[in-house]
């Protein structure tokens, strides 16, 4: 297991506008290109992605560092949004999340599409990710965060689940964190 780089406990107001926002945007994007199917998951994606977004910006925000985001704008159709998730002192930085529930089924890992819709920052070798674990209960909300890296520092793999293969590329912790 790599070294967690910060861990930071979410408060509600965060929690309930991150909620708020995977209920707006969970109907606004078709997942059949990656059989997903289940809108329970779809709509948990959301909120885990979103949680960790704020989890990243109030860290460096609490180390005096400027964050722009996260986003709550809904965008359909071609009005989505490929922006990086949060600007940190002006350098945009993708998050990508993983809840405990995955973690325990897949190992610690993060996965970007790569079939209809490829995940933008794969086209950026230069671009700067932010992994984080999301631990949600009706006790806690904190989001682990890892230390940042680059696409062209990534080791990109299959995922577990054959279904996934060919749709997504999975970077598992161990590959990068010298774990």
């Amino acid at each position: 297991m790599p070294s967690i780089y910060a861990i930071e406990r979410m408060e509600e107001y965060e929690i309930a506008r991150s909620k708020d926002f995977a209920n707006r945007v969970m109907h606004t994007v078709n997942y059949c290109d990656a059989n997903q199917y289940d809108h329970r998951k779809v709509w948990r994606d959301h909120y885990i992605s979103k949680i960790s977004e704020e989890g990243v910006g109030k860290y460096y925000r609490a180390r005096g560092c400027e964050v722009e985001g996260p986003d709550y704008k809904i965008y359909t159709g071609k009005q989505k949004s490929w922006e990086k998730d949060l600007k940190i002192n002006g350098v945009g930085v993708s998050v990508k999340a993983q809840s405990i529930e995955s973690m325990l089924a897949f190992g610690l890992s993060w996965s970007f599409g790569n079939s209809v819709r490829r995940d933008p920052v794969l086209y950026d070798p230069d671009a700067w990710i932010i992994f984080t674990l999301v631990q949600d209960s009706l006790i806690i909300t904190q989001v682990q965060i890892y230390e940042p890296r680059q696409v062209k520092e990534l080791v990109f793999g299959n995922p577990r689940l054959e279904r996934l293969k060919g749709k997504k590329l999975v970077v598992y912790a161990e590959d990068i964190y010298n774990a």
